[in-house]
């Protein structure tokens, strides 16, 4: 590949990381429409199979987390989040 073009594409990309890194910082709407939101998977003990498809979420990643926090099953949990990073936080009864 030529070089200048390619110098240029990446300056553009790298400027537009910055940009947008700073207004997500600034504006929540942005944030949420850049980075996502947490999604509850598990409320009550009561799986939300929609949003865990829709998220991509397996039952095994459920469980995985589940034992991973030291956890026997879904009786134990209140909430079970996926959280914009993509880690899973569970909070107990």
């Amino acid at each position: 590949a030529p070089f200048v073009p390619t110098l240029v594409a990446t300056v553009v990309l790298v400027v537009l990381h910055g940009v947008l890194a700073r207004a997500s910082a600034r504006w929540s709407w942005l944030s949420a429409l850049t980075k996502g939101r947490s999604v509850v998977l598990v409320e009550e003990g009561v799986v939300n199979r929609d949003r865990m498809r829709r998220a991509g979420i397996g039952e095994e990643d459920l469980r995985m987390a589940l034992r991973a926090e030291g956890h026997q099953g879904l009786d134990e949990v209140r909430t079970l989040s996926l959280e914009r990073n993509g880690d899973i936080t569970i909070i107990t009864r």
